[in-house]
Formats: C-alpha cells, sequence, structure tokens
C-alpha cells in the first residue's frame, strides 16, 4: 500500500475490525448490547493505529530473518512496543482529560495503572502475529481491487464521519465528566484542595473578590479560583509545591478595586496589580517565598522581573489560559451578529495570494 488514501482506508477498517471485536466481547459478557468504543460510531481508532504500527515493524522485522525469527520479532514489537505502548498512552490520556476508564485491568496480575497487563499482552502479541500473517495480505488484496476513484471518493466520506463522530463523542465525554469545581461550594468539597486554601476562602476580604469584574464576565473571585485549581492540579502532577500553587494562584488578582473605574498609577493596571495583590496578601496571611513570588510576578514579562520558581512560571501560564478563555466568549460574541460579514471576510482573506489563512477562535 504505497497510496495515503489506501492507508487511510486500511485504518479504517482496523478500527472499524476492532470496535466489533470489542463490542461483541463485552456485549456477550453483559449479556446486552454494548458500545465499548470511545467514539459514539462504530470505530476503535486504537486498533487502527496498532494495526498500522504492527504492519510498519512487521516489514522491518523481515530483516531480522524468517521463520522463528521474524515471528518471535513480531510478537515481541507488537507485544511491547507497539500494542501495549498504544494501550497504556491512550487509557493514560482519557482517563486524565476525561475521568474515565474505558478498560480497567486493575483485577489482573501484574497489571500497570489498571492500564494494561501482562496476560493482555501477550494476547495481544498472538492476535497481532495472526493479523500480521494472515489477516493483512487479506486486507491488502481487498483494498487494493478498490478502483483510485472510489477509494478516494470514500475515504474523504470516512474522514469527514470520523471527523464528526470524534467531535460528538468529545463533547459527549466532557459532558458526563461535568464541570471543573470552580465555585467555592464545589472546591471546599475536594479534600486535598481544601487542606491548601480553607483558610483564605473563610476570609471575608478574599471573597469580596467576587465584586469585582475582572474580565469579561468573570469575577475576580471567579477566575482567581480556576488559576489556583489548574496550578494546584499541575504541580500535584509535577511534583511540585502544589499548596504554595494553589495558594498563590488564589492570591494572585488580591487587589480589590475595579480597574476599569479605577486606574491606579495613571492607568498602568497592568503592571502595578501584582504588588497591590502582594500588600494585601501579607496584610492578611502569612506568605511564604513561593507565593510572594507567584504574587508579584505572575504578569511576567510586563513585570521586569523574572519568576524564580517553577510554580510561579505555572501559575503565570495558568493565569494566561484563564484569560484567553474569559476573554474568547466575549470574541465569539461580537463576530455572531454579523455571521455573513464575517464569511465574506473569511472567503476574501483566503482569495488574496500570498496571504496565509487566519483561524478565529
Amino acid at each position: 500500500m504505497d497510496d495515503g488514501a489506501d492507508w487511510i482506508l486500511f485504518f479504517m477498517m482496523c478500527s472499524f475490525a476492532g470496535w466489533v471485536l470489542e463490542t461483541v466481547y463485552a456485549s456477550m459478557k453483559k449479556k446486552s448490547f454494548v458500545n465499548r468504543g470511545f467514539l459514539n460510531g462504530f470505530f476503535c481508532p486504537i486498533y487502527g493505529f496498532a494495526a498500522v504500527l504492527i504492519v510498519q515493524l512487521s516489514g522491518w522485522a523481515e530483516e531480522l530473518g524468517d521463520g522463528a525469527a521474524w515471528a518471535a520479532a513480531v510478537f515481541g514489537f507488537a507485544a511491547i512496543l507497539t500494542v501495549t505502548c498504544v494501550e497504556y498512552v491512550t487509557g493514560w490520556i482519557l482517563l486524565s482529560i476525561f475521568k474515565r476508564r474505558w478498560w480497567d485491568y486493575s483485577d489482573n496480575l501484574w497489571h500497570i495503572d489498571g492500564h494494561i497487563c501482562v496476560k493482555f499482552s501477550l494476547l495481544w502479541g498472538m492476535l497481532a502475529f495472526i493479523f500480521a500473517e494472515l489477516i493483512y495480505p487479506l486486507a491488502e488484496r481487498l483494498i487494493a481491487a478498490v478502483p483510485s476513484s472510489i477509494s478516494k471518493v470514500a475515504v474523504w466520506f470516512i474522514l469527514l464521519y470520523f471527523l464528526a463522530d470524534a467531535i460528538a463523542s468529545v463533547r459527549k465525554a466532557l459532558h458526563e465528566r461535568g464541570p471543573l469545581p470552580f465555585t467555592r461550594e464545589e472546591v471546599l468539597r475536594l479534600d486535598e484542595y481544601e487542606a491548601c486554601v480553607r483558610e483564605l476562602l473563610d476570609n471575608d476580604e478574599v471573597l469580596s473578590m467576587e465584586r469585582f469584574i475582572h474580565h469579561h464576565q468573570t469575577n475576580c473571585l471567579h477566575h482567581s479560583i480556576q488559576v489556583s485549581y489548574i496550578s494546584f492540579t499541575l504541580c500535584k502532577r509535577l511534583h511540585l509545591d502544589y499548596r504554595s500553587a494553589a495558594r498563590g494562584g488564589l492570591l494572585h488578582d488580591f487587589f480589590l478595586y475595579d480597574w476599569r473605574e479605577h486606574r491606579p498609577d495613571n492607568g498602568r493596571h497592568a503592571f502595578s496589580h501584582p504588588r497591590t495583590a502582594l500588600r494585601n496578601a501579607e496584610r492578611h496571611f502569612h506568605l511564604n517565598q513561593v507565593e510572594k513570588d507567584i504574587i508579584e510576578k505572575h504578569m511576567w514579562p510586563l513585570a521586569l522581573s523574572c519568576p524564580r520558581y517553577k510554580e510561579s512560571f505555572i501559575v503565570m501560564l495558568a493565569d494566561r489560559y484563564c484569560t484567553v478563555k474569559e476573554y474568547s466568549g466575549r470574541i465569539r460574541a461580537l463576530f455572531r451578529p454579523f455571521p455573513l460579514a464575517t464569511t465574506f471576510l473569511f472567503i476574501a482573506a483566503r482569495s488574496k495570494p500570498g496571504k496565509q489563512e487566519q483561524r478565529k477562535n
């Protein structure tokens, strides 16, 4: 298969076959229909990725020899380097983003985080050998028999369906996961996070941040809790000082005024408010050096002094992310009343030679 369209068809065929295999197995086990795939439709992409990798590695294994050497290489590559790695990475990503497991090997011996285990890795290795020896040659002949004109049309149709299904499935999974705990009441249900910021959220001055609109329609307290919680989560994953990140993130905009109406230092709010927030925070709480650095330098590079700690950089990036997300709603609202105008401008921009397409989010 030399044509890219052939490889896409092969990927989709294997993804569909994997979906059938998983669905039949799970439905027989539960005695009712079960859609085991992440997608709503009829594809399990993990099987497609694994199949493409197995084919590529089986071709490389031919250089090691024929017969038993080739079979052992294919089995080893499939069991360790391809299927197991793909399965572990996919399981970790799905659990990290959607807080849900689509498979769990925790009840099996010698498992790693429930994502992979020795028993199923050996099974995948045997299936990969059967796939490379018997199924792939059959699939290759079947794809070669499809006329080129038909295969290209089929590829575009399948890709559009796959993209629409992926978008719908991700939105559904995010909805089922529910919103992240950014309100005060939801935050306090998280024991670890609560232990870090309970003192701050019990302070009336901190709660008064809710009165001040910060970015677009987001108030200062809501914004600060988002930054604090994201920084807490990232620092905990990276084995950093997550307590200081959570506290510093919550106090980084503790300036206590509406910067749209009150502009201190001749309108230099963006440059001066970190120092104001630090003074207010020191007046109410005992801060360590990391927390002080987070609050004072979260506006770098507008603030000339560079952050000293990794936690400060993480809070700074979380603050930028939340700011962009909060203002994106305003940008979408500005363009929503003018769909025809924006469509015309988009087409005109694309029609100009030498101009690159610019996306507006």
